[in-house]
């Protein structure tokens, strides 16, 4: 479901995206039944940006 929504695998159960979607993912992870199961980290910046930008074809 995350890959639907362009999300990409960064490690194992870390998956990254650049776009706003804190109300999609809560609609997600209500559906499965997994809200306690998971955490939204709203980050400024992280480590190799250019790779993670170029992946999602940003500047």
């Amino acid at each position: 479901m995350l890959k639907r929504l362009d999300f990409t695998h960064v490690q194992k159960s870390v998956f990254i995206s650049p776009y706003p979607c804190e109300e999609e993912l809560e609609v997600i992870a209500d559906y499965f039944g997994i809200a306690d199961c998971i955490e939204i980290i709203i980050a400024e910046r992280i480590w190799h940006e250019r790779k993670y930008k170029s992946h999602f074809g940003l500047k």
